[in-house]
């Protein structure tokens, strides 16, 4: 099948490209775009988006966590916005759908989702600390984050320092 840019698109599948200096992976390509033109595509709406929500500091991504502190009810311009950083989270290997093996916090609204229903879990122990320090650090509720089926690893009172 050709794409619209006229080039053989070629199969389904997954597929991992750099850009900027990171590394875009388990990105979806259909069989009706070229990886060229999804390269394109993903490269824009990282332009976009993307470079409000992550940064290269000494040769590390980091992450603006602080943008997920607030969850943005009824509008929908910056829900829109907050779950585009989240997908670009994923392209990034930051945050996954995938919990097995991941971090998570409980209690689960904690968490970070897309339109309510997409829960996601941090990949690096690293942004699961920060985030519990810029995000959930001024939650009433006492919060522990898990290695999902293995163990709980910190509490509130580890991630901020009052233990």
């Amino acid at each position: 099948m050709l794409c619209k840019c006229g080039q053989e698109a070629g199969e389904s599948q997954f597929v991992s490209f750099e850009y900027a200096g990171l590394k875009f992976s388990h990105m979806a390509k259909d069989s009706n775009t070229c990886l060229e033109c999804l390269k394109k595509e993903k490269a824009a709406i990282f332009e976009k988006y993307g470079r409000d929500v992550v940064f290269i500091k000494d040769g590390r991504i980091k992450v603006k966590w602080e943008l997920f502190k607030e969850y943005p009810f009824g509008d929908e311009a910056e829900i829109s916005k907050r779950n585009r950083y989240t997908r670009i989270l994923e392209w990034l290997s930051i945050l996954s759908t995938r919990r097995s093996g991941n971090f998570v916090f409980e209690p689960d609204h904690l968490n970070i989702r897309i339109a309510y229903t997409a829960k996601y879990a941090f990949m690096r122990l690293a942004d699961a600390i920060e985030y519990g320090r810029l995000v959930c650090a001024n939650r009433p509720e006492n919060w522990v984050i898990n290695l999902v089926f293995e163990k709980t690893l910190l509490s509130k009172e580890g991630v901020l320092g009052l233990t």
